[in-house]
């Protein structure tokens, strides 16, 4: 076989040779080599570009960026810095369709987005043809057609002109002649053509409009898609910087507060934040403290709370840090912040900094928060959240932050994850919140209070 009939190659970045070997034989049947290897880092796959000249085809999977920083945009702006016509497919395991992302990507000319089914496959008996064909967006295909109408017209245009300049020279010649007959018949074609090349010229014109609209229309998405883009993107490291910011809590100062404040979050949609906040809440409660419980997450399920010992406050959207005031105004002892599902965190731990934008503030008075109770389940496709806390000092800090996964006796990898863990129904997570505030954990008919809020006119 020679080189000229060698088959066009694919590279994927796909986060596990199993999957690149899953694809090796369907893209081979349909005439694509698919490279047997799985690129791990941006570098090490444009590497494998130039290594390959017959590359066309890049697979991407955002299963393969993680740990990379804003790993999607990177790669697609690496990749086309020095690789102008390759074609980038990529696959979306743990994100939804982003129409964001969808014009940046086409920006770059990456129009292969896939996502999967409802079953979480993705139907590559589709995609393969699509990727053969090189397939690209509607207004991209039109702006195509388009061109290549206008060019044709062209076409005809100069065919036009070439056939009027010859009639012009026979025209010349009759009337050198004196052949009046033979001026009138050219005199009469000439016209015509003349006509048809105006009303080519005419359609030539409209179809240059046409195009011009299509090109400043994709250009005004684009530059939007991209300022977007760029405005998320100093979000996103705002939003890092915040989170990443370590603030040991000083207990002493806490003796100092008239209020503690705990903040609940769930690890993933459904956890239980609420539940626990209401847990945690009534407890203090019937111990006699004062106690405030505040849905901080939008949500109206404390609506739905029987009455209680602690008070339950379901501020409007936009009224939240109002009704933390008012709670701290009015002396609360204990303050517990229900803030839902905080965190954008993917199965295998990724934090999705650009879900986070719109919970800005929360995610802030979060970190001001005194404690923090997180809450999960132990299935092996939720409890893959903790690893994103593992690396993260302000959520190992054993004096102050605890996870309550459900079911951890049934999961075989917890142990892995160096963190404070309990089992979500267990008294565990109250016990450690009145040892580290400094209170014994005591009956519900209760004698003096003892640490922090011992009240100065009790006996010792």
């Amino acid at each position: 076989m020679g080189l000229l009939n060698r088959k066009p190659a694919a590279l994927a970045m796909l986060g596990s040779i199993d999957n690149v070997r899953q694809l090796i034989k369907p893209f081979d049947s349909n005439g694509i080599n698919l490279i047997e290897k799985d690129f791990v880092t941006i570098d090490e796959l444009l590497e494998g570009i130039r290594e390959n000249r017959n590359v066309e085809y890049i697979l991407i999977s955002d299963s393969a960026l993680v740990g990379i920083d804003d790993g999607k945009y990177e790669v697609v702006k690496e990749i086309r810095k020095n690789y102008e016509d390759v074609f980038i497919a990529m696959f979306f395991n743990y994100e939804r369709p982003d129409e964001k992302f969808k014009n940046w990507a086409f920006g770059y000319s990456v129009y292969g987005l896939y996502y999967p089914d409802g079953s979480g496959n993705f139907n590559f008996k589709n995609i393969i043809p699509q990727l053969l064909a090189k397939s690209m967006p509607t207004k991209q295909r039109e702006a195509e057609d388009v061109e290549s109408e206008s060019q044709s017209k062209q076409e005809e245009i100069d065919s036009l002109k070439r056939v009027i300049s010859g009639l012009q020279d026979r025209l010349k010649l009759a009337e050198n002649d004196n052949d009046s007959e033979a001026q009138k018949r050219i005199e009469s074609e000439v016209a015509l053509y003349k006509d048809n090349l105006t009303a080519l010229q005419e359609d030539k014109a409209a179809l240059e409009k046409e195009l011009r609209e299509i090109i400043e229309s994709q250009k005004k998405t684009i530059k939007k898609a991209v300022s977007e883009a760029e405005i998320k993107a100093k979000e996103v490291e705002e939003l890092k910087r915040i989170v990443n910011k370590i603030e040991k809590p000083n207990s002493s100062s806490f003796q100092m507060k008239s209020s503690v404040i705990i903040g609940v979050f769930s690890l993933s949609r459904g956890a239980g934040s609420t539940r626990t906040s209401v847990q945690i809440g009534e407890h203090f409660a019937r111990d006699g403290f004062s106690t405030a419980v505040i849905a901080y997450d939008d949500k109206p399920d404390l609506k739905y709370k029987k009455r209680g010992k602690a008070n339950y406050f379901i501020p409007d959207k936009g009224n939240k840090k109002i009704a933390l005031l008012s709670a701290l105004k009015q002396d609360y002892q204990f303050i517990i912040l229900d803030f839902g599902n905080l965190f954008y965190i993917a199965p295998h731990g990724e934090l999705d900094a650009g879900g986070l934008t719109d919970r800005k503030d929360d995610i802030e008075e979060f970190l001001r928060c005194h404690y923090k109770v997180g809450v999960g389940f132990s299935d092996e496709w939720h409890v893959g959240r903790l690893n994103y806390f593992i690396n993260n000092d302000l959520f190992h800090d054993s004096d102050t932050s605890i996870f309550c996964i459900e079911g951890i006796d049934n999961c075989s990898s917890i142990n892995k994850y160096d963190l404070n863990i309990c089992e979500r129904n267990s008294d565990i997570v109250l016990h450690l919140l009145y040892e580290w505030l400094g209170l014994k954990l005591q009956e519900r008919t209760r004698g003096r209070r003892i640490g922090i809020f011992a009240r100065k006119n009790e006996e010792d």
